[in-house]
């Protein structure tokens, strides 16, 4: 099985890197899934913040002082919050529910505020969103975008890759559980999540998910 963050496409990868500047930018020291907020609107532009229903600025204004900023730098090893990880479970899940073989900015909007993460939950509530509306709009998202870049034309229903079963799923599910939990973190050169990472993560990935 691919690695999940194969599965990423270039702008759910960009979203990431997008996340790890707005943690180093506040002086925080563990990835959360309001960085990963963040970085989504970012990368999904006027889609990502039409599903949310609220724009990048005024996330980020909530957003800033929300945790605590400590002195010190952040470009070694930059750790991912439980619920950050969660997210990535999430969208990773979302993506496989709707019988698609790549994670966007749709998926990961989806995962994080269904994780139902304090200050992500607070700063939507907040900003006049609701968390369980959002998730819906951008499942829609996800639901009506993805599938049709990936779908050929021609092809009919019956030709369609069949949606996996709830037992292929929860399998995916715990070998990213797994993977997470033992690499939510990358050296101070790796700049993505992908098989260029120099800490290993990829062919940690791969490795666990080869497991049967």
């Amino acid at each position: 099985m691919i690695g999940v963050f194969d599965r990423f496409d270039n702008d759910a990868r960009e979203a990431v890197v997008y996340a790890q500047e707005e943690l180093r930018s506040m002086g925080h020291h563990e990835l959360g899934a309001e960085h990963l907020l963040i970085g989504v609107l970012r990368a999904g532009g006027g889609a990502a913040e039409a599903a949310l229903q609220v724009s990048l600025l005024r996330v980020r204004e909530r957003l800033v002082g929300t945790r605590p900023s400590r002195l010190g730098s952040s470009s070694g090893h930059i750790p991912f919050t439980a619920n950050a990880k969660m997210a990535m479970e999430l969208a990773l899940r979302t993506s496989l529910e709707l019988g698609q073989s790549r994670v966007t900015t749709a998926h990961l909007l989806a995962g994080v505020v269904k994780v139902d993460d304090p200050l992500v939950s607070g700063a939507l509530i907040g900003l006049g969103v609701d968390p369980a509306e959002a998730y819906l709009r951008a499942r829609t998202w996800a639901g009506d975008d993805a599938p049709l870049a990936e779908r050929d034309p021609g092809e009919t229903a019956e030709q369609r890759p069949r949606a996996p079963s709830e037992a292929e799923l929860q399998r995916k599910l715990g070998v990213l559980a797994i993977a997470l939990r033992r690499y939510g973190h990358h050296e101070g050169g790796c700049r993505t999540p992908d098989a260029a990472c120099s800490c290993g993560l990829a062919e940690a990935l791969d490795l666990a998910s080869n497991r049967d």
